[in-house]
């Protein structure tokens, strides 16, 4: 999950920063998304969360489990840097359109937990019940 400190952490590790772009969430942004134009690389934060996934019914075969984990972590992870990025420009700037935006952000996870958690699926994020991270707050 992206914020301020984590962006700068990643950033440093490929471009160099202006005193500006560290000051601001959207400015920090925009660096990632031209350094990934311009390398052609993926920038994931320096210490990732560690997300395990577990299932109530376990999968038949070891592959199709490997599959539904890392098809589950991917969803969860997209939509976890999509609260991330709007709770960031938020405390920015605070919009109403970047309020409303987090709320949808935060609306879509809980849901694809709620999925998650009907299926007999649960993620934990650093030993945390996904549904109880501060990403809802």
């Amino acid at each position: 999950m992206w914020t301020k400190e984590t962006l700068i952490e990643a950033l440093e590790k490929h471009c160099v920063l202006t005193d500006q772009e560290k000051q601001s969430f959207r400015l920090l942004w925009k660096a990632k998304l031209k350094c990934v134009e311009v390398k052609g690389c993926y920038i994931t934060p320096v210490n990732p969360p560690n997300i395990e996934v577990s299932f109530r019914y376990e999968p038949e075969f070891d592959w199709e489990k490997r599959n539904h984990s890392q098809s589950i972590i991917s969803e969860f992870s997209m939509l976890a840097n999509g609260i991330s990025y709007w709770k960031g420009l938020c405390e920015e700037k605070g919009t109403d359109h970047q309020k409303d935006r987090l709320f949808m952000a935060q609306e879509m996870l809980l849901s694809f937990l709620k999925g998650l958690k009907f299926g007999g699926i649960s993620i934990m994020v650093d030993n945390v019940k996904a549904e109880d991270m501060s990403l809802f707050e």
